[in-house]
């Protein structure tokens, strides 16, 4: 079973809920569970082991995962082992935590310093592996993270697209469709988006005490029917023209000469011929015809709706 130290760091003050580091000739058994206080979150941070004699120093770089941090785990607490170079004489050894700026790791503006014990061992001869040094540490950081940031990206790259495709689309709410955030439906004459993934949901049950529910929001509301406008004044029937009477004949006179073609009037047409021949309407509609000469000239309307003479 793993032993864990429980360690509380407020500003440049130590608190401990255990002593003992382990045996003589381990490593990386006992594991420190730090919490920092928001002093330190400024830094980068390590910790500094020295044994007994504070001699053989190895630095560990204090980090979090980067699924750790998305994850939600608190950036101001850390995890790590202890090594065995502390461990492998008996007796107090201690561990330095430094803070340092990022372009400058040697210049250590924050530190706090505490001791544990190390218990000794009849059987030891040799501590365990070395801890690897700070730059190999560093690298194994690096080829870890790559991945994972590419991974996250990825991901992130996906979601976007289908956020993407998901806004284009509008369709008709179906209770039996699975709607995922960012679907767009119709219901009841009203535009609804969905918030969190859900089927069977009914969006204007939904949102009906307000705009927003917990799986849709109302982005369009259907608006109210209008009054009716006023009937418009209905038109006036024309009224049907009066057919004319035909003229009265005129007094026959002697045959004239033919003669030319007059000009249109204003209210009828005049043409001259073996006698004199005119057209008038009057002021009530009524198509007139007046004439001399010793016949009755010939008109009438052909099928086409025109008004003919024979001259």
């Amino acid at each position: 079973m793993d032993r864990i130290i429980n360690v509380s760091v407020n500003g440049e003050f130590v608190r401990k809920d255990s002593k003992n580091a382990g045996v003589q000739g381990e490593a990386n058994v006992t594991t420190l569970h730090i919490t920092m206080s928001g002093d330190w979150e400024q830094f980068s941070k390590r910790i500094v082991w020295r044994d007994a004699l504070g001699e053989h120093p190895v630095s560990v770089l204090l980090y979090n995962v980067v699924e750790d941090l998305m994850a939600g785990k608190d950036p101001l607490v850390f995890d790590t082992t202890i090594p065995a170079e502390p461990l492998a004489l008996a007796g107090w050894c201690s561990f330095t935590i430094e803070g340092f700026r990022d372009s400058d790791p040697t210049a250590v503006s924050i530190t706090v310093t505490d001791h544990l014990l190390v218990k000794p061992n009849d059987t030891y001869n040799t501590p365990a592996e070395p801890t690897p040094t700070q730059a190999q540490q560093l690298q194994t950081q690096i080829d870890q993270i790559v991945p994972q940031v590419s991974a996250i990206v990825g991901e992130a790259v996906d979601a976007l697209e289908q956020a993407e495709e998901a806004v284009k689309v509008w369709t008709t709410w179906d209770p039996e469709t699975k709607y995922l955030p960012l679907n767009k439906v119709s219901r009841l004459g009203s535009s609804y988006i969905c918030l969190n993934a859900c089927m069977g949901i009914d969006p204007a049950l939904d949102v009906a005490d307000g705009t927003e529910g917990y799986h849709w929001l109302l982005i369009a509301k259907k608006g109210d029917q209008g009054e009716q406008g006023v009937q418009g004044p209905q038109g006036e029937t024309g009224q049907q023209g009066i057919q004319g009477a035909q003229g009265p004949q005129g007094i026959p006179g002697p045959q004239g000469i033919q003669g030319l073609q007059g000009p249109r009037g204003i209210n009828g047409v005049a043409v001259q011929t073996a006698g004199m021949v005119s057209f008038n309407v009057t002021e009530d509609g009524i198509l007139q015809c007046s004439y001399t000469g010793d016949e009755q000239p010939n008109y009438y309307i052909n099928d086409a709706g025109h008004l003919c003479l024979d001259i």
